[in-house]
């Protein structure tokens, strides 16, 4: 009926390509961006950030001295790209130390290119989000990046269809992402005490506890949500080993989903919606941008902005701000009136 022994469904993929056709296959994919395509001329710095991660997966001698053999690009490992980030990258501004941006920036790199080789099946899993999340380097500023219509639909298509135990639970987690705009920790926290049935003991809502002024509050869910939530919790029943966890999303091995297990879901999500959209994938890639651009979304169709703050637990009107520039103007302009009332 199903595999427990598996996160992800198998998939058919094609041969595995050199270090270099790997690159030149994803700056294809950047090349159809239509609003902003990556030309021949400004995929030189991409090209040479990679070219050094291929020389450091050659043969060569470690910082502790040890001769390190050829490791094949599809299997490189999480250590071997926090030694990367930590060792052969030069600063642009000699005899200063390497920035943290710039290591951001070579991981970010990693991150899209293996990213994009797990959705065409060509790696088991991306080293560089494999990383602890301590261990990576210190994210800029995303709060504010939401997707484009035409990936937001997409992505919607790419849900899991399977019957198996992970496709619906991974069905159930991207339903109340994308239909509630819950926030990461918000999923990954719930439990199944959280979840509201109606007299008849139908699924209709979930009460979420969280500390903030408006965190606590029912949510209440969509029909798509909450089909796939009953299906999620009728197969989880059939665990025996889980019946007695708390969690409401679990992993094969009984513990609750963790930040990177989320990331990895929406990002694959993102990945394939790309495809299908023929577009190329977001900047940025995680559960936060999905909730940022339901947020967008329910603003322009109209829903008043103290009951969209309300639906997704800010503490007040401020925490809009740093969607303003993806705003219609009349709307941007209410939200800066009211806030600017608020602040007399």
């Amino acid at each position: 009926m199903f595999d427990v022994d598996a996160d992800v469904p198998l998939a058919s993929a094609a041969p595995v390509p050199d270090g270099v056709g790997i690159l030149d296959a994803w700056l294809a994919v950047r090349a159809t961006d239509v609003r902003d395509p990556l030309s021949l001329e400004a995929a030189g710095p991409y090209r040479a950030v990679w070219g050094k991660w291929l020389r450091y997966l050659m043969p060569h001698t470690d910082a502790q001295g040890q001769r390190v053999g050829l490791t094949p690009w599809h299997e490189a490992t999480p250590a071997q790209v926090m030694a990367f980030l930590h060792g052969p990258i030069d600063s642009t501004k000699p005899g200063r130390a390497v920035s943290e941006v710039t290591r951001r920036r070579y991981w970010r790199l990693l991150e899209r290119i293996y990213g994009y080789a797990l959705v065409r099946g060509w790696v088991q899993s991306n080293p560089a989000t494999s990383m602890e999340l301590t261990e990576q380097p210190p994210s800029e500023d995303h709060h504010g990046a939401i997707l484009s219509s035409h990936l937001w639909q997409a992505a919607q298509c790419c849900f899991p269809q399977g019957e198996g135990l992970i496709e619906t639970r991974d069905r159930a987690i991207l339903h109340l992402l994308f239909s509630c705009a819950l926030a990461p920790q918000e999923v990954i926290s719930l439990t199944l005490q959280d979840v509201r049935r109606d007299a008849r003991g139908r699924i209709n809502a979930l009460q979420l506890d969280g500390p903030g002024v408006h965190q606590r509050r029912k949510v209440a869910l969509p029909p798509g949500a909450v089909m796939a939530l009953q299906e999620w919790i009728a197969l989880r029943g059939f665990h025996a080993s889980w019946r007695a966890l708390p969690q409401l999303f679990v992993t094969r091995k009984g513990v609750s989903m963790g930040n990177k297990a989320l990331y990895e879901l929406v990002q694959r999500v993102l990945y394939q919606a790309s495809e299908q959209a023929r577009r190329p994938p977001p900047v940025r890639m995680g559960p936060q941008v999905v909730r940022n651009t339901a947020l967008v979304r329910w603003l322009n169709e109209g829903v008043p902005p103290h009951e969209v703050v309300l639906q997704a637990g800010l503490k007040n009107l401020k925490g809009l701000y740093r969607l303003r520039e993806h705003l219609n103007p009349n709307v941007r302009l209410a939200i800066n009136e009211r806030i600017g009332g608020e602040d007399e």
